[in-house]
């Protein structure tokens, strides 16, 4: 699995599915009221992704697989604190189906580790 930079259509698909998906994980968690998630999931994206893939600390990839091409996203965030940098992962989505060999699944824990 790679990570490759998500270019602008890229994001805007990802924008579209992210947004879509955060406002239905809050009517479901009971935080907000079918009718309001939309427009407030719209303005957290507008919080926290200002300017799009130019947003600074932030990264938006595209989790590529060798033979199935384009299995998914990952969207952090890294940002300086008095005790150093700190980053924040954000979104990781799959694709259904996808399959990630032991030592990816490895790997992917090892970088879920605090220093």
């Amino acid at each position: 699995m790679k990570l490759s930079p998500m270019n602008q259509e890229d994001y805007a698909n990802f924008r579209i599915r992210s947004i879509k998906d955060f406002a239905q994980e809050k009517v479901e968690a009971g935080t907000w009221a079918e009718e309001e998630s939309q427009q407030l999931a719209e303005e957290s994206y507008e919080r926290y992704l200002p300017e799009g893939l130019n947003t600074p600390g932030a990264y938006l990839f595209n989790l590529v697989h060798p033979v199935d091409g384009n299995v998914g996203y990952i969207w952090f965030n890294i940002t300086d604190n008095r005790r150093g940098k700190d980053a924040f992962c954000w979104i990781l989505w799959l694709k259904k189906h996808t399959v990630v060999r032991d030592t990816e699944q490895r790997r992917c824990r090892r970088l879920n580790r605090r220093p």
